[in-house]
């Protein structure tokens, strides 16, 4: 979600009536149709503005990684209790794939956001759609520390996988800046 801008734009001196020398300008830097004056034209990031197959136009915000994290592992793990009694395969094979779609549609600015969220969100869908252990407050914190326990293979996946393409990403960020070219996503 973009940020409104905050900036007011100033005249320049030819429209504030200023005295000053009037200099020629280059096509480059005349305004265009439909953009205020003194704005620069932004450049395409890539030739034709063409985004890189594979990646989501779309960025998640830090907050915004959380909440899809959790309701997509939320809505696993429902879909989950549907069929079985207790959280299985198809309940770590979501919060996997959510793991992966929130690493690679965050941007850039909070990729830590991904591998934070990761298991917050796993631990949530465990408490609210695992075993509720027999009844009671002291029942339901046992049914769902076991139910951690027992899926902590799906949860190391998820996280290590959802850090790994962080860091594949801010890598990739660091090397483009490096070489001078903006980098995307």
């Amino acid at each position: 979600m973009e940020q409104p801008r905050t900036r007011i734009p100033r005249p320049s001196p030819e429209e504030a009536g200023g005295g000053g020398p009037r200099l020629s300008r280059s096509a480059s830097d005349r305004p265009a149709a439909g953009r205020p004056p003194g704005r620069p034209a932004r450049p395409p990031s890539r030739p034709g503005g063409v985004r890189p197959p594979g990646r989501p136009a779309a960025r998640l915000t830090g907050f915004g990684t959380g909440v899809v994290l959790c309701v997509l592992t939320l809505l696993g793990g429902a879909a989950n209790r549907v069929f079985s009694d207790d959280l299985g395969a198809f309940y770590g094979v979501v919060f996997v794939l959510a793991s992966v779609a929130a690493a690679c549609w965050v941007r850039r600015a909070d990729l830590a956001a991904a591998p934070v969220g990761a298991p917050i969100a796993f631990a949530l869908g465990v408490a609210v759609t695992g075993a509720d252990g027999g009844g009671g407050f002291l029942g339901f914190v046992a049914a769902t520390v076991t139910g951690l326990a027992t899926q902590t293979g799906w949860l190391y996946t998820g996280t290590v996988l959802s850090a790994a393409i962080a860091t594949a990403r801010w890598f990739g960020a660091r090397r483009a800046e490096a070489k001078g070219r903006p980098a995307s996503g």
